[in-house]
């Protein structure tokens, strides 16, 4: 059973001005560069009741999940890609859960596709996905190109993320739990 939960208006403040720092902040968007062109909605960003708004949808859809230590707020697992900040497209997500697709559509530091090694020694190229355990998960099979490696890492990611999914079923609202099942992974994102 999802179990709904209100902020405090500190929480609310605090939720506020760090949505805000990702989309506005030069210094934030410097160390993380995903979050250029980021924007918040005009509901959310007015000056008379930006923050009320933002704290009234908040109160809507905040929820806490045993075991769990952060609850954050999404805006790209609803609506892949997306670059605005609003109550149509945020979902608030486990931290486990939003870690799951940090990083999907960010190259890796030597230019594959993101799940994709290369092992120099021989020169093949394999998947891994990082479970929420912290722990590799591969298949432990070689591919000549980065392109077979990554079609091998989408099939595990997707089954990954449906499986966790389906573990917090009882625990996330359903409008989270169908934009994770819901979404597809690209090796062009």
């Amino acid at each position: 059973m999802v179990k709904y939960k209100e902020l405090s208006q500190k929480e609310i403040k605090s939720r506020y001005a760090n949505m805000y720092n990702r989309c506005y902040s030069k210094a934030y968007q410097e160390s993380r560069s995903w979050y250029k062109g980021c924007t918040v909605c005009e509901e959310w960003l007015d000056p008379e009741h930006g923050l009320d708004n933002f704290g009234q949808w908040c109160n809507e859809h905040y929820y806490i999940v045993e075991g769990e230590g952060t609850i954050e707020l999404d805006k790209d697992i609803r609506i892949k890609g997306n670059r605005i900040y609003g109550p149509e497209t945020c979902l608030f997500v486990p931290k486990a859960i939003n870690c799951m697709f940090a990083g999907s559509s960010r190259k890796n530091e030597r230019g594959l596709p993101t799940g994709v090694c290369y092992d120099s020694r021989r020169q093949l190229y394999y998947p891994m996905l990082i479970g929420l355990d912290g722990k590799p998960i591969t298949d432990k099979e070689w591919y000549s190109t980065p392109e077979e490696a990554w079609d091998k890492y989408a099939s595990f990611k997707k089954d990954y993320t449906d499986a966790v999914a389906q573990a917090y079923r009882s625990v996330i609202p359903n409008e989270v739990y169908e934009a994770i099942v819901r979404y597809q992974f690209s090796i062009d994102d």
